[in-house]
């Protein structure tokens, strides 16, 4: 190392020779703060998370409380009176639901006055680039895993296509109680064929011992469901996910 004359000079050459000697830099306290609450992974959610060894998805438990009503996220966030006896759901648009994944401690109080959640709904349809898409497969069990560790009641919001992409179902719990998301997904006739295609294969690999449903039984795409004996339970929806054509449903 030069002597200290001969060292270049600057805040960074400065930082370079703490580096070098060893000695702890001198970091002003607001950076640490700052620097302590940027986990942008969130990788805090995966403590106590059991994940998918083969896929790295969060794991769920199984559930099987069948919600007395069902409310949305927003909705949910502007009720003075929170229905206690409710669960929230996250089927809207991804620009609604965002906020949760930025700040979810947020909400935590919230939503600890109703009686559980739907795992988070962002967008995962074959339109969406597949690294895309299994980030947000991975956030939707995440969230639903993390609340489930924070003791909250958390249902699996399952959403899969009919064949491949394994990785849509690694995390969802077998035998339980499981919740899907009908709206804005079943009037076109080709995203019709896709939800029901996805959903006969979540029933044959999941088993889930009932099915809660955030829309309508229409079109027939839950036939497959009833036929095997597995009992549905159906709740409107508050909010139209908004369909643009560009396949964000599954």
């Amino acid at each position: 190392m030069p002597p200290d004359n001969l060292a270049p000079k600057g805040r960074n050459n400065r930082r370079r020779r703490a580096y070098q000697t060893g000695l702890p830099l001198d970091v002003p306290e607001h950076r640490k703060k700052r620097g302590s609450s940027r986990d942008v992974a969130h990788a805090y959610m995966t403590v106590g998370v059991i994940l998918d060894q083969s896929s790295g998805m969060a794991v769920m438990k199984p559930e099987h409380e069948v919600p007395h009503g069902m409310i949305s996220f927003s909705e949910a966030m502007r009720q003075k009176e929170p229905a206690y006896d409710q669960y929230v759901h996250f089927y809207e648009n991804d620009d609604q639901i965002e906020r949760f994944w930025n700040n979810p401690w947020d909400y935590l109080d919230r939503l600890g006055r109703y009686a559980g959640i739907v795992a988070t709904d962002y967008s995962t349809g074959p339109g969406i680039p597949d690294p895309v898409r299994r980030y947000n497969v991975y956030r939707n069990q995440l969230t639903g895993a993390w609340m489930q560790c924070l003791g909250h009641h958390a249902l699996c919001n399952v959403r899969c296509p009919a064949y491949g992409h394994d990785y849509f179902l690694a995390g969802a719990p077998r035998e339980s109680l499981i919740c899907i998301g009908e709206v804005g997904c079943v009037k076109n006739r080709y995203d019709r064929n896709r939800f029901e295609g996805g959903l006969i294969r979540a029933v044959d690999e999941l088993r889930p011992t009932g099915i809660v449903v955030v829309g309508e039984d229409s079109y027939g795409v839950f036939d497959y469901a009833r036929y095997c004996g597995i009992p549905l339970h159906f709740f409107p929806g508050e909010t139209e996910r908004f369909h643009r054509g560009d396949g964000t449903h599954v």
